[in-house]
């Protein structure tokens, strides 16, 4: 790893298609909050974590680092990718808190009220970052290629 991070052409694209899979399972999770279905909706919560943790980790190592490798003298923008960056991270604690406490919940103990509200403001944090992500942090990666 003498060169550090490399450009990654698909890189982008399959954050994009990540996201897209985060989003349809949020949904999905919605739904079976909705409905009450405890059961499946722990399910889901399990697929839903294992999706956001592979992306995390595919966007801490190949984009974070790539980025701030390339734009060490760049004071600028080098600031506005770690401040994405430390964003990112306190709102993926705040996610897995929130998957790891419905995970352990028994399906009876389950306050399908609180769960709705919880979900939904998880969903506009998520879905935020997501936009802001797709708009302002990916073109600079095909920038500083």
């Amino acid at each position: 790893m003498a060169n550090g991070i490399q450009y990654n052409s698909d890189l982008i694209q399959d954050m994009l298609e990540d996201h897209r899979a985060l989003l349809a399972v949020y949904g999905d999770l919605v739904k079976l909050a909705n409905n009450r279905d405890g059961a499946n909706f722990k399910r889901k919560l399990v697929e839903f974590k294992s999706l956001l943790v592979a992306h995390l980790l595919k966007e801490a190592v190949k984009l974070y680092i790539y980025l701030r490798q390339k734009l060490k003298d760049d004071e600028g923008v080098y600031q506005l990718v770690s401040a994405y960056k430390s964003e990112m991270d306190g709102i993926s604690r705040i996610a897995m808190e929130f998957v790891d406490e419905y995970t352990k919940k028994s399906v009876y103990e389950i306050d399908f009220i609180q769960l709705s509200s919880r979900l939904k403001e998880i969903g506009w944090v998520l879905g935020d970052r997501i936009r802001r992500e797709e708009s302002e942090l990916y073109p600079l990666y095909h920038d500083f290629y």
